[in-house]
Formats: C-alpha cells, sequence, structure tokens
C-alpha cells in the first residue's frame, strides 16, 4: 500500500492512499478529510466492468444521462428515470457511484454547451464513452470527483434533479416494503 500524501493546512487535511497502481486493474481510493469537526472518510472501490454487467448499466446510463439534457424535466420523465434506478438494485450509494463516476464525466459538458444535445445521447455513443472513460481514466475521473470545485462543475447543474430522483426512489421503495 502507497504511503498517504497529504494536501492542505492543519485546519483542514486532506489525505489520499491510493493502492492498486495497474491501471486497468481495479482500485480502492480512500480519502480521509480532517477538519474542526474530525475525520471524514470517503471511500470508493472499483473494478472493470463485464460485459454482462455493462448491458444491466446501459438502461440506467440512458436514463441519469438525461439529467445533462439541454431541456427542463418534467415530473412524469423524473419518474420514469427514478424507476429505472429503482429497478437497477442499486443502493443509492451504488446509484450515485454511476452517475457521478460514470455518467457525469462523459455528458457533463452538454449543460454548459450553447448547442447542447436536448433530445437525449445516442445509447451506442453513451456505451462506448462511459466503458471507453472507464477503461483510459478511472482514477483521474474519480479522484477529482472527489473534490469540491470539479464536482460541482460536473454535478452542480443537476444537483436539484439527482436530489429529487432520490426522494422518488426513496418513497417507491418505502412503498414496496409496506
Amino acid at each position: 500500500m502507497a504511503q498517504p500524501q497529504k494536501f492542505g493546512d492543519d485546519a483542514t487535511q486532506l489525505c489520499c492512499v491510493e493502492t492498486n497502481k495497474e491501471h486497468l486493474e481495479p482500485f480502492d481510493l480512500s480519502l480521509h478529510i480532517r477538519h474542526g469537526f474530525g475525520v471524514v472518510t470517503i471511500r470508493v472501490t472499483h473494478a472493470m466492468l463485464d460485459e454482462q454487467q455493462i448491458q444491466a448499466r446501459l438502461p440506467l446510463w440512458q436514463a441519469l444521462s438525461d439529467l445533462f439534457l439541454d431541456t427542463q424535466l418534467c415530473d412524469a420523465f423524473m419518474e420514469g428515470i427514478a424507476r429505472i434506478m429503482d429497478e437497477s438494485g442499486l443502493t443509492i450509494e451504488e446509484l450515485w457511484s454511476v452517475y457521478s463516476y460514470e455518467v457525469a464525466p462523459v455528458v457533463y459538458m452538454n449543460v454548459y454547451s450553447f448547442v447542447g444535445e436536448w433530445a437525449g445521447f445516442d445509447p451506442d455513443w453513451l456505451r462506448t464513452e462511459i466503458v471507453r472513460n472507464l477503461r483510459d481514466r478511472p482514477r483521474r475521473t474519480r479522484f477529482w470527483t472527489l473534490f469540491p470545485i470539479t464536482r460541482c462543475l460536473m454535478l452542480g447543474q443537476t444537483d436539484d434533479d439527482w436530489k429529487k430522483l432520490v426522494a422518488i426512489v426513496r418513497r417507491r421503495r418505502n412503498e414496496r416494503a409496506v
């Protein structure tokens, strides 16, 4: 295991430990953030997806990419995205990981474009770009997504919609549990 690298001052200290140095292998990234209220640890573990996992993820990737379209999403559309999220069987934390580490790095620039995509991303293009991004840039993409400035850049425009989706998914799951 690599020695922690420390960033920041005594008030706020960021300590990063990355354990697997192989570019295409699974990796484990832990961030320990120390501030006046204690230490917060963020742990991200990710392995490359096999073909079966990719096929299972496709509807979720397509649904979550709709958050980054150059259009306002109506309630019925949000319900549809939430249904796909719910049916994926992933936890809220796993859904956030898919949203922020798999989908957002590929499509987030669309919300900043003057002529952004508004009808929907091509599923083949989306699949190819997400898999390529996961294969070619796994550490960098995930590492930078953990920092507030870059996370805000990638997710800030869709954060309110994400929160609504999480509330809908939780509501659906609670209704099923009753």
